[in-house]
């Protein structure tokens, strides 16, 4: 895929910020395995013109259970973004290893998750959730 012309291995390189106040840089990976049947959704969002990056990343389980993780940065603005060039993303635990363009990436998390039997509790606000809804996992 990366030997067609119309994409670009930059594109998968932060792109210089713009102007506008909703300005965003965001990365999405999701799978499933069928057989063990584990599954992934990752998302990492950069808000350089709100001084913000974001990242979350939940693990789908057998039987219903979730592991959940949540981080934010502060420190950014247009200048420290442009300034990561081909830098790996990273926010909080949670790192996307820049591999072959198109082709393969690395989600590495080191750290604790929220471990949820009933991952249905994470609809109510945070303050509204049972007691044990999440064990530290």
């Amino acid at each position: 895929m990366t030997s067609d012309p119309s994409y670009d291995p930059a594109d998968e390189l932060f792109h210089p910020v713009g102007d506008h106040g909703a300005w965003s840089e965001s990365y999405y990976f999701n799978f499933v395995d069928p057989v063990s049947g584990v599954g992934a959704f990752t998302r990492m969002g950069f808000r350089p013109n709100d001084g913000w990056a974001d990242a979350l990343h939940a693990v789908y389980l057998p039987e219903g259970r979730v592991v959940f993780t949540y981080g934010r940065r502060t420190d950014l603005s247009p200048a420290v973004v442009d300034s990561l060039g081909g830098a790996d993303p990273t926010v909080g635990n949670l790192v996307l290893r820049r591999g072959e363009p198109f082709a393969r990436w690395e989600i590495v998390y080191r750290g604790e998750g929220q471990d949820m039997a009933d991952p249905t509790a994470m609809l109510a606000a945070t303050r509204d959730r049972p007691p044990g809804w999440a064990r530290r996992g």
